[in-house]
């Protein structure tokens, strides 16, 4: 057991310190050794007035080095939102190109391998992101294209002027695959197949609803 007074400093580092407080309640580690800054509670023992301490590893005080701060980094980091879908692409470096004129959309990244193809695209519009693969990296990814034109998913994207919108991306080349309309769910919305096959919902909220009473009525296809 420590005397009163005794520096931590002068146990090594990782030092056990038992201290018996059963006498004494009002004895503590903090109070019998000094520089208490230095001593660390672990955990209590079976006696409940029975404590054990560690003293901490601490720099040489003839060490000038100024600690290290850690870095934190922010998750997900600034630029990123919490989902963002990957579509994959035979072509990316068409489709990157293709999608910024037929839709407006804002090249973030445009990442290309050591012979300059692009491997990688990163397209931005207003507050949203979409990743682009190229297939050729992975035998499981697929365009498409290549599997007959069918999906499995298709993207629903905010735009302010769904009409306007609409015709550009025909201008491009785009294939329509429902003019502009309005919806029971208060969206107006048209819905677009891309080069290679990717479809997109283009929508502009019109009105508001309930969605949790909403039922959706009969009709010969789900929009």
């Amino acid at each position: 057991m420590p005397s009163p007074g005794e520096k931590a400093t002068n146990f090594s580092p990782g030092a056990l310190l038992l201290v018996d407080n059963s006498d004494d309640d009002d004895i503590d580690a903090r109070y019998l050794l000094r520089e208490p800054q230095y001593v660390m509670r672990n955990f209590r023992l079976d006696n409940p007035k029975c404590f054990r301490y560690t003293v901490p590893n601490r720099r040489p005080d003839s060490c000038s080095r100024a600690p290290r701060r850690m870095h934190v980094v922010a998750n997900p980091p600034d630029d990123m939102p919490r989902i963002a879908p990957h579509l994959f692409y035979d072509d990316v470096a068409a489709a990157v190109d293709w999608l910024v004129e037929a839709f407006g959309f804002v090249v973030r990244v445009r990442m290309t391998d050591q012979e300059g193809g692009v491997v990688h695209g990163e397209l931005e519009f207003a507050d949203g992101l979409v990743l682009l693969g190229l297939t050729s990296e992975n035998a499981a990814w697929e365009s498409p294209r290549s599997l007959g034109g069918r999906v499995s998913q298709r993207l629903y994207i905010y735009v302010d002027d769904v009409d306007a919108h609409c015709e550009r991306s025909r201008r491009a080349g785009a294939v329509i695959l429902y003019e502009p309309g309005d919806q029971f769910y208060g969206d107006r919305v048209y819905e677009c197949v891309d080069p290679e096959g990717h479809r997109w919902k283009f929508a502009q909220h019109i009105r508001d609803v309930d969605m949790k009473t909403l039922k959706r009525p009969d009709q010969d296809h789900p929009s």
